[in-house]
């Protein structure tokens, strides 16, 4: 499947301000009216990685989001699922020749998914032999395993990706931006002392927005695409710019990544 590259990248239009342009990392197909929260984003005109935790996911979604011009269905395999991804596996690798968004992928070595590490390992490394032929939008998962992640990504040669969620170390980072990558902000990351020393390391010119809806709730409701003005307004705070230039070197970001490696 062609990605389709909006005429409007880059060009705010009569969007109102602080209106996002961009979501890389938003489960779509986890809304209880999924075509209704797409409908919202086409005419909001928001591009959004419409990421999936299986390929069976991905399958069921495609039809739905083929011809939207903002949703783009992402081809994924969720470390945490991983006790499934054994019936799941060769459905990615199929899928994978056509994918031009991959996610969520990745490693999970937390309380969570630490029983699970062979498996997650195992089914990575199948995963990144899978999606290292072409440039892609990759957007990749790393909780508490963020140097097994850069490293199984170096030996496949798969750079650069986008690191969701990106909660590691210093050193991690650091590393991480050696080798090209790129890291999606959600509010909650902002909402620390910790995420927002780890989010001012981060080059403005590697950063982009991510609501990782349902995951990320603020006064108890979900934060959605449209939410991402918010994220927009703490950047600001942070980086000491004003909103037009927030919003300039995030769309560019976005124009950048996307024309790049797809």
């Amino acid at each position: 499947m062609a990605y389709r590259q909006s005429t409007d990248c880059g060009k705010r239009g009569s969007q109102s301000p602080l209106m996002p342009m961009h979501d890389a990392h938003c489960h779509v197909d986890q809304h209880a009216e999924p075509e209704a929260f797409v409908r919202q984003l086409e005419t909001r005109k928001i591009h959004t990685v419409a990421v999936t935790n299986l390929p069976s996911h991905y399958s069921l979604s495609l039809p739905h989001l083929r011809h939207c011009r903002y949703a783009h269905p992402a081809l994924g395999l969720h470390p945490l699922l991983a006790i499934k991804h054994a019936r799941e596996l060769a459905g990615f690798e199929r899928l994978a020749r056509s994918a031009d968004f991959v996610g969520e992928i990745g490693l999970d070595f937390s309380k969570e998914g630490y029983q699970t590490k062979k498996l997650q390992l195992a089914s990575f490394r199948r995963v990144l032999s899978s999606i290292q032929n072409r440039p892609r939008v990759v957007t990749v998962h790393s909780r508490g395993a963020e140097d097994e992640v850069l490293a199984e990504l170096r030996e496949f040669h798969l750079a650069p990706v986008i690191l969701h969620w990106f909660t590691g170390s210093l050193r991690s980072c650091v590393s991480a931006l050696e080798d090209g990558h790129w890291f999606s902000i959600n509010i909650s990351m902002l909402r620390s002392d910790r995420g927002r020393s780890l989010v001012a390391r981060m080059p403005r010119e590697r950063v982009l927005l991510e609501s990782d809806y349902p995951h990320v709730r603020v006064n108890g409701r979900a934060v959605e695409p449209v939410d991402l003005s918010k994220t927009t307004e703490a950047l600001c705070d942070l980086w000491k710019i004003s909103s037009s230039e927030a919003e300039a070197q995030l769309d560019s970001n976005w124009c950048r990544l996307t024309q790049e490696h797809c």
